[in-house]
């Protein structure tokens, strides 16, 4: 499935199904993920303020080795490869904090903070 936001070229995306536990029991829903295949960049950089971690790969690479697959996903294989033991944590404020770091900024995203203020 493709979408297409304001600016955004059109990104292949995926359905992925997700659930959670709450004191009510179990729930679900459904979330679009975009490709590694459709990243805007050659290069996906992932860091982590938290533990300092810092890598860059090459996305076609990556397709190659590993198949296509959602960023989401993709992320966890890079923080379980290394050695994250935070991404398991159902702690929400002790949780891994590995994101792509130029993700937002590609997407024409960014602080909307900032731009609010005219920044």
């Amino acid at each position: 499935m493709a979408f297409t936001s304001s600016g955004l070229a059109a990104l292949e995306c995926t359905y992925v199904s997700v659930m959670y536990l709450t004191f009510q029991g179990i729930c679900s829903y459904f979330v679009l993920m975009p490709m590694l295949s459709e990243y805007p960049s050659e290069k996906v950089i992932v860091s982590c303020e938290k533990c300092g971690m810092w890598k860059q790969y090459d996305r076609d690479a990556m397709v190659r080795a590993g198949g296509d697959r959602t960023l989401a996903h993709l992320l966890d294989d890079i923080v379980a490869r290394a050695g994250c033991t935070r991404n398991q944590n159902f702690n929400v404020y002790n949780r891994c904090g590995a994101k792509y770091e130029e993700l937002a900024a590609l997407l024409g995203g960014g602080n909307a903070y900032a731009k609010a203020k005219g920044g």
